[in-house]
C-alpha cells in the first residue's frame, strides 16, 4: 500500500509544532514529570477533534510566541528597570508593598524576591518591603509606596490588597505607585476609579502605570471588537442542553462582540472564531464532568461577569492562570490513586495549582 503523503507532511508538520510549542515552556515551573516534549504536547492536543488538531497547535503556537513569559523575560525587564536612575531614585524613596494574601498565591512575592536579587547588582541600592505583618510605626515611617505584581487581569487582586492596606495602617497623605509586568486595560481603568473613589479624604495620590511592562491587552467593552482577549462572538456557540443556568454562561445585552478587527493576537476573523470556538467547546466539555462547578469557573477562564470566561491570553513560566481558558491548564498530569473524573476528565498542557481554592 503505498504511502499517503498528505497525511505524512501532516503528522511532520503537527510534530515540528509540537516540539517548538514544547521549547517555548521548556522553563514551565509545573511541568510534567518528564519535561516539556512533544510527546506531551501530543497528549493535550488529541483531546480535540481530530479535524481541528493542527489547527489547534497552530493557534497555539502562535499565541504562546506572544503570550508565554519566561523567567528569563522576568529578568531582563527588572534589570531594564533598575538600570533607569529615575527609577532606582524612586526605589530608594519608597516601600514596597508585600501583602498578597497566602491563599491567593505568592506572586508578588516571587517578584519581589528576583528584584532584590537583582537589585544586589546595584550598590546602595536597597529594596524594602512590607507586608501584613508590619507594624504601624514601621509603615509610617514612609510615605511613598509601590505596589508591584507580575500579571493583573481583573484587578480584583490588586484592588483587595491596596484597600487593606491603606484602610488597616490607616494612611494618608502618601503615593502609591502601581505597576504590573502584564496587565489589562480594564483592569487598570477600574484600579484607577475605583481606588480614587475609595481614597477620597485621603490625599493619596495613585500613580498607575497603565501599560504593563512586558505584555498589556485591550479588553475593554468598547473596544470589543479588536479585544486581545477569547471573546466570542455573539450567537457563536449554543449552550449546551445539560446547563441548567443558561444565564450564567450568556453575556449581557450589549456586552457582546459582534465585530472583528484585527491585532496581535487575532490576525483574522476566521481563525480567531474557530480557535475560540474550540476553547469553549472543550471547556464545556470539562465543565460538563463537576457535578456542581464554581459559577465563576467558565469555558474561557475565571469571571464573576455573565459570559464565558474572561478569555486570558497571557502566561507565566510560574503557574498558568486561571483567568485563561480552561482547555490550557485544567486536570493533572498522573492520578495520585484517589479516582477524580472532574479533574481528570481533561489532560492540561499547563497544570496549575490552585484551582481548588
Amino acid at each position: 500500500m503505498s504511502e499517503n503523503p498528505l497525511g505524512n507532511n501532516e503528522l511532520k508538520k503537527k510534530n515540528a509544532i509540537k516540539e517548538q510549542i514544547a521549547e517555548i515552556l521548556v522553563d514551565y515551573e509545573l511541568a510534567p514529570p518528564g519535561g516539556m516534549n512533544t510527546a506531551h504536547v501530543g497528549r493535550w492536543v488529541e483531546q480535540f477533534e481530530e479535524s481541528d488538531q493542527l489547527f489547534v497547535l497552530e493557534q497555539t503556537l502562535a499565541l504562546l510566541r506572544n503570550a508565554y513569559i519566561c523567567r528569563n523575560d522576568y529578568l531582563e525587564k527588572i534589570d531594564d528597570i533598575l538600570s533607569v536612575e529615575n527609577n532606582r531614585r524612586i526605589i530608594l524613596e519608597s516601600a514596597f508593598f508585600n501583602i498578597q494574601e497566602a491563599n491567593r498565591g505568592t506572586s508578588q512575592s516571587d517578584l519581589l524576591e528576583l528584584l532584590e536579587t537583582q537589585a544586589e547588582e546595584f550598590d546602595g541600592l536597597d529594596i524594602v518591603t512590607l507586608s501584613r505583618t508590619s507594624t504601624c510605626q514601621r509603615v509610617t515611617q514612609f510615605n511613598k509606596f509601590i505596589y508591584f505584581d507580575d500579571v493583573c487581569f481583573s484587578g480584583s487582586k490588586a484592588l483587595n490588597d491596596i484597600s487593606w492596606v491603606v484602610e488597616h495602617f490607616d494612611l494618608s497623605d502618601v503615593t502609591i505607585r502601581v505597576c504590573f509586568l502584564g496587565t489589562h486595560r480594564y483592569a487598570t481603568y477600574m484600579l484607577e476609579t475605583t481606588l480614587a473613589r475609595r481614597f477620597q479624604g485621603r490625599n493619596i495620590i495613585l500613580i498607575i502605570k497603565e501599560k504593563g511592562f512586558l505584555k498589556t491587552r485591550e479588553n475593554r467593552l468598547k473596544y470589543s471588537s479588536s479585544s486581545e482577549v477569547f471573546w466570542l462572538r455573539k450567537n457563536g456557540i449554543v449552550l449546551p442542553d445539560w446547563i441548567q443556568n443558561p444565564e450564567i454562561y450568556t453575556s449581557r445585552e450589549g456586552c457582546e462582540r459582534t465585530h472583528f478587527e484585527a491585532n496581535d493576537i487575532f490576525l483574522n476573523m476566521a481563525d480567531r472564531y474557530r480557535f475560540e470556538y474550540a476553547l469553549t467547546k472543550a471547556g464545556f466539555y470539562i465543565l460538563h464532568q463537576s457535578q456542581n462547578p464554581a459559577q465563576i469557573l467558565k469555558p474561557l477562564g475565571f469571571s464573576t461577569f455573565p459570559g464565558l470566561g474572561f478569555g486570558g491570553t497571557i502566561f507565566t513560566y510560574r503557574n498558568c492562570p486561571n483567568n485563561t481558558p480552561l482547555a490550557f491548564w485544567w486536570g493533572r498530569y498522573e492520578h495520585d490513586g484517589i479516582p477524580n473524573w472532574a479533574l481528570d476528565c481533561w489532560y492540561p498542557l499547563m497544570r496549575r495549582t490552585g484551582y481548588n481554592q
